[in-house]
C-alpha cells in the first residue's frame, strides 16, 4: 500500500478516490477504537462508533480544508470522535461522567495525549502497516533482531540469511516505519 501525506490522502477523499477511502479506513479505525475505549465505549459498540465517525468525515470532508497552520489532523477528529462518543453514549442512555467519572475535559483530549502515549498509539497501529509493505522474511527478521532483541547471528541461522542481511533488513524495516509513523502523525 503506498502512503501519502495526510494533506495528500484528504485532497484524494475529496476527490472521490475510493482507494483513498479504504486507506484513510484503515489508518484511522485503530485510532477511533482507541479513543472510543479511551472515553469508555463498550467493545460491542466500537464498530458503531467507527461508522458514526466515518459517516460524520464523509459528509463534513465536502467542506473541509486541512490547513496544518490551525493544527494537527488528529485534532479536527478527536474532535469528531469526542461528538460521535457522546451522541452513542446519549443513544445508549448512558452520559461520559456515568460511564468514566475521570475523564479529564473530552473536548480536545486527543490533541493533548501525552507523548508516551501518542508515540505507543502510532508504534502499535504502525507495525501491521509494516508488516504489509515488506516480504515475511524481512519482517520476521526484524521483528526477531530489533523486537524481540534477538543476536543477529540467532536471527540469520533461523530465518537461514546472511547477517548482513539482518542488518538490511533491519535499516530497511526502521526507515518504512519511520515513513508510516509519520504518515500517522500528518
Amino acid at each position: 500500500m503506498a502512503y501519502t501525506t495526510k494533506k495528500t490522502l484528504l485532497q484524494q477523499i475529496k476527490s472521490g478516490d475510493d482507494g483513498a477511502w479504504y486507506e484513510f479506513y484503515l489508518v484511522y479505525t485503530p485510532l477511533i477504537k482507541f479513543c472510543g475505549r479511551k472515553r469508555g465505549i463498550s467493545e460491542d459498540d466500537l464498530e458503531d462508533l467507527v461508522q458514526m465517525v466515518m459517516v460524520r468525515f464523509h459528509k463534513a470532508q465536502e467542506n473541509f480544508n486541512y490547513d496544518q497552520s490551525k493544527g494537527h489532523f488528529r485534532s479536527y477528529l478527536g474532535r469528531v470522535i469526542n461528538s460521535a462518543v457522546d451522541d452513542l453514549l446519549k443513544r445508549r442512555g448512558t452520559t461520559t461522567e456515568e460511564v468514566l467519572e475521570d475523564v479529564p475535559d473530552a473536548q480536545d483530549w486527543v490533541a493533548n495525549l501525552t507523548d508516551e502515549e501518542w508515540r505507543n498509539y502510532l508504534q502499535e497501529n504502525a507495525l501491521p502497516l509494516l508488516r504489509q509493505r515488506v516480504s515475511p522474511t524481512t519482517y520476521q527478521a526484524f521483528e526477531l533482531y530489533v523486537l524481540k532483541r534477538k543476536s543477529p547471528q540467532l536471527v540469520a541461522q533461523f530465518l537461514d540469511m546472511e547477517v548482513t542481511q539482518v542488518y538490511n533488513a533491519k535499516a530497511r524495516c526502521q526507515r518504512m516505519l519511520q515513513e508510516i509513523v509519520q504518515t500517522l502523525e500528518g
